[in-house]
């Protein structure tokens, strides 16, 4: 996309969804999503946390909000036919 409205268009598309409607896009139980976002998280906060990002930039609450609109992402990715479905 060349077209800078539409690329912030769809920016905002994919945080509502992430935000509001994950559950209607969400293929996952929640528990699994859940241990998905908790096993994250840890990763993240064992490898990134440096003196320039502390703990609290990487809550599980941002790294939830991360994954929730790569996971919506990766859904109109899927849908557009930019990448495959497996």
């Amino acid at each position: 996309m060349d077209d800078p409205a539409a690329v912030s268009g769809l920016t905002e598309t994919v945080r509502r969804i992430a935000a509001s409607e994950f559950e209607g896009v969400m293929t996952l139980p929640e528990d699994v999503w859940t241990a998905y976002v908790v096993t994250a998280t840890s990763e993240f906060q064992r490898t990134l946390t440096s003196r320039s990002v502390s703990w609290s930039e990487l809550s599980r609450e941002t790294i939830d909000e991360l994954l929730r609109c790569g996971y919506v992402l990766r859904c109109v990715e899927e849908a557009l036919g930019l990448i495959g479905s497996g």
